[in-house]
């Protein structure tokens, strides 16, 4: 399976979890998405301590484990897909943008 076939298919799982809402407003308030974790996000939505976790686990792993493993992170909400972090904050910026626009006329 080439990268893009692989990339394409993780963010069509992320589009597709059943707790989105409550991941996206765990990001937008700047925590990580860890059940129980509050600490400030680092990346893929989660803190510097569950980031480094997250990642020693995928070291330890054959490639193509790496990517079931993977796979599987993001359809349960355990991580998420490359990008989308930023894209939802992205939104929240714009959300403050369109509004002082408005108010300043």
């Amino acid at each position: 399976m080439s990268t893009f076939t692989t990339r394409l298919l993780l963010a069509q799982i992320a589009m597709s979890r059943s707790n989105t809402d409550k991941i996206k407003a765990k990001v937008k308030s700047n925590q990580c998405i860890i059940d129980g974790c509050s600490r400030k996000l680092r990346s893929r939505g989660l803190c510097e301590k569950c980031y480094q976790s997250y990642r020693q686990q995928m070291r330890e792993l054959s490639p193509t484990e790496q990517i079931e493993f993977e796979r599987s992170a993001i359809e349960q909400g355990l991580v998420l897909d490359n990008g989308e972090m930023g894209k939802w904050k992205k939104q929240a910026t714009n959300r403050f943008a369109n509004l002082a626009a408005k108010v300043v006329g």
